[in-house]
């Protein structure tokens, strides 16, 4: 069932509570229209240990809030730019950015929020995200992030 918006969450009751983002700047090579997944090699929180390898597998079935950000970042010519969640490898949830931008370090964030439910055994979500770009575009670090908590849970 989904959550009504009369529940609240507070911090004593937060769980599945995680953060992470990437240790390294990632590079998508020039006219590449494939989705990658974001290595997120620093964890910021993982409350209940259930974030591992750039993948959130949280053991209590239920409704997660999760929510990503990617800052891309390049010299020129980014045509378009996606941030996506993807749910036992497929696409549920896409923050995006269609355009041209032309002038010299230019960059554009793409972010994406929404609620997911997951069975708590073997569903998984993972932050991938592609760049479409005349040159070189890089994931930085410092402002690209992933996560989320558990809203509620089944009963």
């Amino acid at each position: 069932q989904f959550p009504d918006a009369t529940q609240q969450v507070t911090a004593a009751k937060v769980r599945g509570l995680f953060s992470a983002k990437p240790a390294v700047v990632e590079q998508f090579p020039p006219n590449t229209t494939n989705d990658s997944k974001i290595n997120l090699g620093t964890e910021n929180v993982d409350s209940e240990g259930w974030f591992s390898a750039s993948r959130y597998t949280p053991q209590i079935a239920g409704w997660y809030q999760i929510s990503g950000c990617i800052w891309y970042s390049g010299s020129v010519g980014i045509k378009s730019v996606h941030a996506l969640l993807m749910k036992n490898g497929t696409q549920m949830i896409t923050g995006q950015f269609l355009g041209w931008l032309t002038v010299g370090n230019s960059g554009q964030i793409v972010s994406f929020s929404g609620l997911v439910y997951l069975n708590g055994t073997t569903d998984y979500v993972e932050l991938w995200g592609s760049a479409n770009s005349t040159a070189t575009v890089e994931v930085l670090t410092d402002t690209t992030n992933f996560g989320g908590y558990l809203l509620k849970a089944d009963q």
